[in-house]
């Protein structure tokens, strides 16, 4: 029990770090689940293991996301997806359920990048 109420506190700790930008995201991410670990009585190494597993599960899916990302935002600079865009805008018109369409597809389309910023 006491496991859960300390990850749903180091929830509401991230989330608010996070939403009131009083730091970077990857310290966060980083520091904080270390240092909630180090709190509930897991020792140094034992912490080290828990590190050691995650990465190595999860190594895969981020070098994944890091070339999708360097792809798909090269590719967009270089203006790979206006044609695209450009024919669901035409297409779109004035008819409000295909420009709300469109833009889904746009949006779809324009967060390949992994930016949220430009979605």
């Amino acid at each position: 029990m006491l496991l859960g109420i300390a990850g749903f506190i180091m929830i509401g700790l991230v989330v608010y770090c996070l939403i009131s930008s009083k730091m970077n995201a990857i310290p966060i991410f980083v520091a904080f689940p270390i240092i909630i670990a180090l709190l509930c009585g897991f020792g140094p190494a034992e912490v080290f293991a828990f590190i050691k597993k995650g990465v190595g599960t999860t190594m895969s899916t981020a070098i994944l996301f890091l070339f999708s990302i360097v792809y798909f935002a090269l590719m967009n600079d270089v203006g790979m997806f206006d044609p695209l865009m450009n024919f669901l805008a035409r297409k779109a018109g004035s008819n409000i359920v295909l420009v709300t369409i469109a833009t889904g597809i746009i949006a779809t389309i324009a967060h390949l990048d992994g930016t949220t910023a430009g979605t």
